[in-house]
């Protein structure tokens, strides 16, 4: 693993001080060819039970930003990049070749392989499959989002699916909003709010408030035990036992008050 501070290696990778980047004791962070590297003034702060596979760079970058913050039990995937401001709590995992910028996460988030997540704030229990693309987004709880999903300038409230292929545009000057516990099939594009409960079906258009009018509804239930699998997941990977967990969280948010 190489640890970088500008052009300059950093030989310390435990118990830094404040202006090198910050690696707790029980952090897995040596696996070859993984990259750690901040701007002048950035900070880098990685949480217990972490894990950069192979390729994986962080790069805290874009000036006052604030650095990035990486919670228990983060898994980077081969070649993941984590780049700009980036903040997450536990049990996130980035997955092969994925790429996030000046993002924000909760808990249990799965970000699939070569999915891209730019300038959006994510909720908990998310689950993002291989390909996706989010921007300028904001992705509450519960949410499931499918292969090639494209979402941009929208709002997506809690415990909605968004199946395979599905497209959500807004714009810079307004944001859409897709309501609460709402279903959308593949390959479905949507260019207007959606009210709660919406079913959107395969292939269907909806662009206009009038076609919303005319959408089915549908009672969906969310799906609560995503994030319990990813977590052990990553606690395997970071060769974590389940009893030393809740420690591991205690010291994170201590060191983060």
């Amino acid at each position: 693993m190489y640890v970088r501070d500008g052009m300059y290696e950093i030989k310390k990778w435990f118990n830094c001080p404040t202006d090198q980047p910050q690696i707790l004791d029980g952090s897995i962070v040596l696996l070859p060819g993984s990259i750690i590297r901040k701007d002048p003034g950035e900070k880098i702060f990685i949480g217990p039970g972490c894990t950069l596979q192979e390729g994986a760079l962080l790069h805290a970058h874009g000036g006052e930003t604030g650095g990035i913050f990486l919670g228990p039990a983060n898994n980077l995937g081969h070649y993941a990049v984590v780049h700009g401001h980036v903040v997450t709590e536990y049990d996130v995992f980035f997955g092969v070749r994925s790429t996030v910028h000046n993002i924000k996460t909760g808990h249990h988030v799965y970000i699939g392989h070569e999915s891209k997540v730019i300038n959006s704030d994510l909720g908990s229990n998310i689950e993002f499959q291989e390909c996706a693309k989010i921007k300028n987004s904001i992705i509450g709880n519960n949410v499931r989002i499918g292969d090639n999903c494209v979402i941009k300038n929208a709002v997506i409230e809690d415990n909605v699916v968004i199946e395979a292929g599905a497209r959500i545009y807004g714009s810079h000057e307004k944001r859409i909003t897709i309501g609460s516990h709402t279903k959308l099939c593949r390959a479905c594009e949507v260019y207007t709010d959606l009210k709660p409960h919406s079913y959107v079906g395969v292939r269907k258009v909806v662009v206009t408030p009038e076609e919303v009018e005319q959408i089915d509804t549908v009672n969906l239930n969310p799906v609560t035990d995503f994030g319990e699998h990813v977590w052990e997941h990553n606690m395997e990977l970071a060769h974590i036992s389940p009893e030393v967990v809740e420690e591991l969280k205690k010291q994170y948010f201590s060191h983060c008050e």
